[in-house]
């Protein structure tokens, strides 16, 4: 909570630097507040469209959410600059792991689906 009185305070004086509201969302997002979070690094975008570091921890902000698919639109802003972008490529293999589990869920509740069918269908003939 030090840092983010702190972070606050500089931001007051000086609201037009990006890299103020991107370390400011940084610390609200470690502390759990991901809304506040979000909005702090919206404005560091406004001020600097091409500070892709403000990019992606939008972009992790968003997927803290589950808000998959603002989160794909500022991590393919994100690769799109920089490709090898650490953050970004973390970033990426989350959400390949929540589409994995997505889909995995989806499988499973159709294979229910068929084998609970099948099981109507055979004890119908029976």
């Amino acid at each position: 909570m030090h840092g983010i009185h702190h972070l606050k305070k500089a931001i007051s004086f000086c609201q037009d630097k990006a890299v103020y509201f991107n370390n400011y969302g940084v610390v609200l997002k470690d502390a759990g507040r991901w809304k506040d979070a979000v909005a702090a690094f919206h404005r560091a975008v406004e001020l600097d469209p091409a500070y892709v570091d403000a990019h992606a921890n939008l972009a992790a902000a968003y997927l803290l959410q589950n808000d998959l698919e603002r989160t794909e639109n500022e991590l393919a802003i994100v690769l799109a600059r920089t490709p090898n972008h650490v953050a970004g490529r973390s970033i990426a293999t989350c959400m390949i792991n929540v589409n994995m589990q997505v889909t995995t869920k989806m499988h499973i509740g159709i294979a229910t689906n068929v084998i609970n069918f099948t099981i109507v269908s055979v004890l119908h003939t029976c």
